[in-house]
């Protein structure tokens, strides 16, 4: 073989070479692109979800219940009681009268059946008397203690179709709600039985914050919670008919004036997506 071919040979062996090692450096950079591509995905991702639940809600909230008794309902069965015990009430008048039984006549016993034994004992104790506009008087008696009932046993009145008799007392609720809330027990169920507060206009019927506290305690005696929790704590909050309203105007003002952060839903938001955004956003 000639030198000039010799030569020529060695430069085609570099030439190869080096395109073989241009071909591994382009693999090699394709593949730490995807590497770095694939990295940077899953940490937007794990942002994105960090961001998503500092955003929302504590987790025991969405396992919150809706109790589906509420003070309505009370003033619908005071309506029907007085129906039922051949009262004829004006239209015009009727709400009017019903609100004022419930607010000033009505009260929960904290023991039906001793209740129901005084009541057939000596009724005259249970009478009270409610003069209406016409001059006409109503004597109740215990259409004031039996309205409030269906808060702790709605299917007290499951036969007037008024309420499910499927739907467990606003102490069940209670306890069901901590259950999903703090399903291992420990310092949260603790924390959680003895800071229940009950609110709204229901919470000042006479009586009713007691029985709560009642029935609770008899429902953590008689399971093994008992060993867990020393005291069942109830507290009311002031003024109790209007604390939704206080604590949303108390709510809005820290967060006009920098306090608290508020991931407010817009008007265009709500109006593509409906009521589903507020679970979206909150829940």
């Amino acid at each position: 073989m000639s030198e000039s071919s010799e030569d020529v040979y060695q430069l085609r062996v570099v030439v190869v070479i080096m395109l073989v090692i241009s071909l591994v450096v382009v693999i090699v950079i394709m593949m730490v692109m995807v590497v770095v591509v694939m990295v940077v995905m899953i940490v937007v991702m794990i942002v994105t979800e960090i961001c998503n639940n500092s955003n929302s809600l504590p987790p025991s909230l969405p396992r919150s219940i809706k109790y589906p008794v509420a003070g309505n309902d009370v003033s619908l069965l005071v309506s029907r009681s007085l129906s039922e015990s051949g009262y004829v009430l004006d239209p015009s008048e009727e709400y009017r009268i019903v609100q004022h039984v419930k607010q000033n006549m009505a009260y929960v016993c904290q023991d039906l059946k001793f209740e129901l034994e005084g009541f057939r004992e000596n009724p005259k104790n249970f009478e009270q008397e409610l003069e209406l506009p016409s001059g006409e008087k109503l004597l109740l008696s215990k259409e004031c203690f039996l309205s409030c009932e269906s808060l702790f046993d709605p299917s007290i009145y499951s036969a007037t179709q008024l309420l499910s008799n499927s739907h467990a007392g606003i102490h069940n609720c209670i306890m069901e709600s901590i259950r999903k809330s703090a399903p291992t027990g420990g310092e949260l169920e603790r924390a959680m039985f003895s800071n229940i507060v009950l609110a709204g206009g229901t919470s000042q019927l006479p009586g009713f914050n007691e029985r709560v506290e009642r029935e609770i305690r008899t429902l953590v005696k008689n399971s093994d919670l008992k060993t867990r929790i020393k005291k069942v704590g109830i507290k009311t909050v002031e003024p109790a008919a209007h604390s939704a309203w206080l604590g949303g105007s108390d709510w809005c003002t820290a967060a006009a004036q920098g306090d608290a952060v508020i991931d407010w839903i817009s008007r265009k938001e709500y109006n593509e997506s409906g009521k589903s955004i507020v679970k979206k956003k909150c829940f």
